[in-house]
């Protein structure tokens, strides 16, 4: 018997030890029914770093969605630039009146309160609403617990192999987000085991059919019955879950059909209960590499909470997953940290972070440093240097909003004053104050880097307030207001709005995901074609209102040559010039008409008059006033040249034939930057006589013919 045992084991190969040792197990999840939702839900939504992809989490039902943004709006190089998805391209203005709805289902899927996926839905899967309330048992303190939740952009291998992946933390404040016995932080000693995460592979049956994300014709099958190869649990319940982190792999193929849509039926779930915090991917872009604008590897992957920053490395197919290093958070940030925060930090981290960069506002002896630190390569970016007054100190460092471009940085201190800097070399190109808002909450860089959106908050109004500002072309400030935009969300900034690189997404309490750019380009739009309307209308009225007479000669007679115009606000207008071509000899039409005329208390009277004459226009202005001497006054109280242009009709060619005939001629209102004169629209046109020397030759040419 002994012998016989002794036998077995020296058959067994070293190599089978190894490879059983490192198996992977697989658990296989089939598509799920019906699946009412059993708690009321509490959403997050988080975007990739390039802004094409999406992830939902409901934190009380623990149900994950990945979707693709229909509402991509990718960084180009130039304006005629199309994205190479032609079904998900961003389509500008004249869309808009699509679904307010712009994310597309990838997968959805359930996880246990062990990160463990339950279940799969079917992409067009629709749970009902919650209704029925969460019992106490079912809840435990908020302060005790936070989410965070992080999605990498799309990671293509050479060998065909496509990656998303989804970061999920259940966060411990008391153990991981806070000091806790008035202990500091010991940075010489290691509050770390280097380890590899545990694996756990889950395989889902393919559906009967596939799933195209453009596809929206295809109807919803019929509910299938749940099948979990696994062993059951208990009832889930949110005081069950356990501090801890999991990393989720899907494996993704692309369909060959001319269609943008994926497949997948494997998911690697990298997990621990050791370790929990603020998770990230951290994409390496190359700002100046066109080809990877969009596109880009993920070079880390870290948690951080109170203690520090905690790096997993991995290879180059995700397959493992291994904490291996920490670094520590710059000197005043730890200091922050140690002196104040007792209780939750997690919102002033949140503060520091944004897209690739952890942003660090240091204020010492009236003096604002503003450190630029590079997530991917660990490593001090720019530092920053503004002398401030104190004042510009006293508020909150939660309150800072900043955004990052290609190349600037734009901050404020959370009132209504922006800086714009040059990251490279931390000049400062820009400031500007917005006096229709009070308070800015959020920042971000949109339209190829060339706008900047701004959302704060009015001085009087309750709502919102968005604001456009046009960086390189006007410098103009473009002011929007949307009604039914849901004031909470500045509460929970964090939890249900997300950005990225000039795509800035939201999340209701219904679930649903909706673009903040695509709602405010539709009040934008309804705002132009009202204003159009209203233009149009005061135009009409103006138009209607325009009188015409005839001007006089200086013998009192009337001048048929000289047509006069003018509004009903200015009927004491009076031309104040007649004949403005000197070079004309004889008699010739001439068409005025009043831009502005006004009379202050009988004493000054200002005028504005153009006048089309045979080959130009002209405009003239003319100050006077009784009660001051004509020195005082410019030009002596005389008409002076404002503005003249010509056609520049060749002096052979001047005649009646060849003069300016007006097509068209408009007032508008007085609104905009000159309240105080009219806008107008001119028309004119022209006829040129041809060269005699080219009618001359023609006339030889034809002499020459008929001799033949």
């Amino acid at each position: 018997m002994i012998k016989n045992f002794l036998n077995w084991i020296k058959a067994i190969n070293i190599k089978d030890i190894y490879s059983f040792r490192n198996q992977v197990p697989i658990k296989e999840v089939n598509y799920a029914g019906i699946d009412d939702i059993s708690k009321k839900e509490d959403y997050r939504i988080a975007i990739s770093q390039n802004g094409k992809f999406i992830v939902t989490f409901d934190t009380a039902n623990l149900r994950i969605k990945i979707l693709e943004n229909k509402d991509h709006r990718p960084f180009t190089s130039s304006k005629k630039e199309v994205n190479s998805n032609d079904n998900n391209k961003y389509c500008g203005l004249d869309n808009l009146d699509e679904l307010d709805d712009i994310g597309q289902t990838i997968t959805y899927f359930k996880i246990n309160n062990d990160f463990m996926i339950e279940k799969f839905y079917k992409e067009e899967y629709k749970p009902s609403l919650c209704k029925v309330d969460s019992s106490d048992s079912d809840i435990i303190n908020a302060s005790d617990f936070e989410w965070s939740i992080d999605i990498s952009n799309m990671q293509e291998i050479n060998d065909g192999e496509s990656f998303i992946l989804i970061a999920i933390s259940h966060i411990n404040v008391n153990m991981d987000m806070r000091r806790t016995e008035n202990k500091k932080i010991d940075n010489k000693k290691h509050d770390y085991k280097k380890e590899n995460l545990n694996k756990i592979r889950f395989k889902c049956s393919s559906l009967s059919e596939k799933y195209e994300l453009k596809d929206e014709g295809n109807k919803p099958d019929e509910a299938c019955d749940i099948a979990i190869n696994m062993k059951p649990r208990p009832t889930n319940k949110i005081s069950e879950i356990k501090k801890g982190i999991a990393i989720y792999r899907f494996d993704l193929k692309k369909n060959q059909n001319g269609k943008e849509s994926y497949d997948f039926n494997t998911v690697t779930c990298h997990y621990s209960n050791q370790i929990s915090g603020i998770c990230r991917f951290i994409d390496d872009s190359s700002k100046d590499d066109s080809k990877s604008l969009n596109d880009s590897r993920i070079k880390r992957f870290i948690i951080l909470n109170f203690r520090g920053i905690y790096n997993f490395e991995f290879d180059d197919h995700f397959d493992s997953f291994n904490l291996n290093e920490k670094f520590e958070y710059p000197t005043n940030i730890r200091r922050e940290l140690d002196i104040w925060y007792t209780d939750n930090c997690m919102k002033r981290l949140l503060s520091c972070i944004y897209d690739k960069y952890f942003f660090v506002p240091q204020y010492k002896n009236d003096v604002l440093l503003l450190k630029v630190y590079d997530l991917a390569k660990m490593e001090l970016e720019t530092t920053i240097k503004k002398s401030k007054n104190k004042n510009y100190f006293t508020l909150n460092s939660n309150d800072n909003a900043f955004s990052f471009s290609r190349l600037q940085l734009c901050f404020t201190r959370g009132n209504n004053t922006i800086r714009l800097y040059y990251i490279k070399n931390g000049l400062e190109v820009a400031l500007k104050s917005f006096k229709e808002i009070e308070r800015i909450y959020l920042l971000e860089f949109i339209e190829n880097d060339e706008k900047l959106l701004i959302i704060g908050k009015g001085p009087k109004k309750e709502g919102l307030i968005f604001a456009i500002w046009d960086l390189y072309n006007t410098g103009k400030v473009e002011l929007i207001e949307i009604d039914d935009f849901p004031t909470i969300i500045i509460e929970n900034f964090g939890t249900h709005l997300a950005r990225a690189s000039g795509n800035i997404l939201h999340i209701g309490n219904n679930g649903k995901v909706s673009s903040v750019l695509k709602k405010i380009e539709k009040e934008l739009k309804m705002k132009k074609e009202n204003e159009k309307k209203v233009d149009k209308e005061k135009m009409d009225k103006v138009a209607n209102s325009i009188i015409k007479l005839l001007g006089k000669k200086p013998d009192g007679k009337p001048d048929e040559s000289h047509n006069i115009h003018y509004n009903e606000k200015h009927m004491n207008f009076k031309p104040i010039v007649s004949e403005k071509e000197p070079w004309m000899l004889g008699d010739y039409d001439r068409h005025s008409y009043c831009l502005y005329y006004h009379n202050q208390k009988g004493a000054e009277v200002e005028t504005l008059q153009l006048i089309v004459g045979r080959s130009t226009v002209q405009i003239w202005h003319q100050i006077q006033d009784s009660s001051r001497n004509k020195d005082e006054l410019p030009n002596n109280g005389e008409p002076f040249l404002e503005y003249i242009w010509t056609n520049r009709i060749p002096i052979n060619q001047e005649r009646e034939e060849t003069k300016l005939r007006i097509k068209d001629f408009k007032y508008g209102s007085n609104v905009g930057l000159h309240e105080k004169l009219d806008d107008f629209h001119l028309k004119v046109y022209w006829y040129e006589r041809k060269d005699n020397k080219e009618n001359s030759k023609r006339k030889s040419m034809q002499k020459k013919k008929s001799m033949k």
